[in-house]
């Protein structure tokens, strides 16, 4: 565990180790904002291949969070969460937004069929 890490409460830990949806859903955009290039190409990259993808992704939703403290110069905590709580609105937004056009594009398909 980082050193600055250990200097958090055990909520504050909890709140950092924990999983991200924006690096979920947006990813290399997200990891670009949070200043871990490196992990951005990385991500990048493993996007490309077939299979792999799949675990580079579930690797940068669990560890996005981790990144982002690690790599992005914090005022405080309470900027981290504020920004990380913007990053998780959008992208929950994003993918109930998707989800719900997908069902919907589905039922009129099937509704078409008919």
């Amino acid at each position: 565990m980082d050193a600055s890490v250990q200097a958090l409460t055990p909520d504050q830990a909890r709140v950092v180790n924990s999983g991200s949806w924006g690096a979920g859903i947006f990813g290399v955009i997200y990891l670009i904002a949070m200043k871990a290039y490196t992990h951005a190409l990385i991500a990048f990259i493993g996007s490309l291949v077939p299979v792999v993808n799949i675990g580079v992704w579930i690797y940068y939703i669990l560890k996005g969070k981790q990144l982002a403290w690690q790599f992005r110069p914090w005022k405080s905590y309470d900027d981290f969460l504020a920004c990380q709580r913007i990053w998780d609105t959008w992208a929950k937004w994003i993918f109930g937004t998707s989800l719900a056009f997908g069902v919907l594009a589905t039922l009129i398909l099937i509704a078409g069929e008919r």
